[in-house]
């Protein structure tokens, strides 16, 4: 996204945009001056940090259980059906003048 600008003092939301890659560079490169010199943020940070890993332990067993095999056989059905659609016999093309031209000769 990189459009939003973050300044200090930093909040929860430029924490996780750091967090996230979402910060430009400028404002990447002011936020890591300032979490080496910033004991408290350098804590914040870390907790937010940390409770990333909650959702990760949470949702875990979700990836796991997740029917990958199904999925890909659909999406290769899918596309082989795209792919044969597109090596159909060819429609036959007309030019529009050739439209214009038969119209024409019906008058």
């Amino acid at each position: 996204m990189k459009s939003l600008s973050f300044t200090p003092p930093y909040n929860d939301e430029a924490i996780v945009a750091w967090l996230d890659g979402e910060m430009s560079n400028a404002d990447a490169r002011s936020f890591e001056a300032a979490f080496k010199s910033d004991g408290q943020l350098a804590a914040r940070t870390a907790e937010l940090m940390s409770s990333n890993e909650n959702y990760r332990q949470a949702f875990a067993p979700l990836l796991d259980e997740a029917p990958l095999e199904r999925m890909q056989a659909r999406l290769d059905a899918q596309l082989a059906e795209a792919e044969d659609s597109r090596t159909a016999a060819p429609r036959p093309s007309f030019s529009r003048r050739a439209m214009i031209a038969a119209s024409i000769s019906f008058c």
